[in-house]
């Protein structure tokens, strides 16, 4: 056997050995990246259909109270709520929906504000003049002609009409339970127009109880509706502070300013509750926050599993590709060494015949 053979075979394979143990490293790192993507795509995310149906019906429901408010103020509605992303799979994109959610949730206060926005005025400006000093303590004042107000019909639904704005949870009892406290607010209203001092205050209470007519009609009754416009006829011709057949009229009775002032905001308080409370858009943004929150969660808990199991599989690869570099390294090393090695024992030899000779 040749001297030194073992050392010259490692020299000589020592690159194509570096080679293969480089191409190993990175081998193991592939198999990892595999294992690392089948292991997690059982936890990553998955979208629930639920949860777009119920955003695409939020959605449906805004555009639907915006258009019946607009028909009802007679104002062009310029809200914009935007509009879903195509997949809703990562936090970024629970991040634009929760942004447009909080957006349906302004625009739902602008919408509820402008119904009684007209009603709430006339209230504020009555409050304000009540409360100042020139008639805080209204005299007493004689008996001036009767001013008769023709509530303003309620809107019957036809067969083509089924869109409301309110939600279809509300039972008909609850709707004319609304009816009844919106009607004696009105009553308030107009009993109160006839006490009142000056002829302004008058005009506007008046102005108030058409207000509140035309909020009534928003609450129309699906099944009752075609027997309230007679009930609201009957109403109107009611409304009479003083009997036209009494000979000796009545003198009006006197209210402290404060208390009317307390009344009223206690009356705009009752409107507002039974006018902006219980919409199908209330319903649809109650039910959509909650599962919004719960497959926001699920998705945070979801993407920090999957980020888990990426962070591991990356640490294996690198230390895989890097302890392969090494080992690569050290064998071009130990075979540069041997090398020289062989070398020297090369050239002693040498040395050593020719001091001999």
């Amino acid at each position: 056997m040749k001297k030194y053979f073992f050392g010259y075979l490692f020299v000589r394979v020592a690159k194509l050995l570096a080679v293969i143990i480089v191409v190993i490293g990175f081998a193991y790192g592939i198999f990892q990246f595999a294992q690392g993507a089948m292991a997690a795509e059982p936890v990553r995310y998955k979208p629930d259909p639920i949860l777009r149906q119920q955003l695409e019906k939020l959605l449906a429901r805004s555009s639907e109270a915006q258009q019946l408010v607009s028909e009802f103020t007679g104002a062009k509605s310029q809200l914009n709520v935007g509009h879903l992303p195509s997949e809703i799979t990562s936090m970024s994109d629970f991040e634009r929906v929760g942004e447009l959610l909080k957006t349906v949730d302004r625009e739902r206060q602008v919408i509820k504000q402008s119904v009684v926005e007209r009603f709430e005025r006339l209230v504020d400006e009555l409050q304000k003049k009540l409360l100042s000093p020139a008639q805080a303590s209204p005299p007493q004042l004689a008996p001036t002609p009767t001013a008769i107000v023709k509530a303003t019909p309620v809107t019957e639904p036809t067969t083509n009409e089924l869109k409301t704005l309110f939600s279809e949870q509300l039972s008909q009892a609850n709707i004319e339970t609304r009816l009844s406290d919106l009607e004696a607010r009105a009553q308030f209203l107009k009993t109160l127009a006839t006490t009142v001092e000056y002829p302004e205050n008058r005009t506007k209470l008046l102005e108030a109880v058409k207000r509140l007519d035309e909020l009534k009609s928003l609450l129309h009754l699906r099944a009752a509706a075609p027997a309230e416009a007679p009930q609201q006829q009957e109403e109107a011709q009611q409304y009479s502070p003083q009997s036209p057949q009494a000979t000796d009229p009545e003198p009006r009775k006197v209210f402290n300013a404060e208390k009317v002032a307390e009344q009223l905001g206690h009356l705009r308080n009752s409107v507002r509750q039974a006018v902006l409370s219980s919409w199908a858009l209330d319903d649809a943004f109650d039910q959509t926050r909650p599962l919004l929150t719960s497959e926001r969660d699920k998705c945070r808990s979801a993407t920090l599993a999957v980020t888990r199991i990426w962070l591991g599989t990356f640490g294996l690869i690198a230390s895989g590709v890097i302890a392969s570099l090494f080992i690569a390294f050290l064998i071009l090393v130990m075979a540069d060494l041997t090398q020289t090695l062989l070398d020297t024992a090369t050239n002693t030899g040498l040395i050593a015949k020719g001091s001999s000779k």
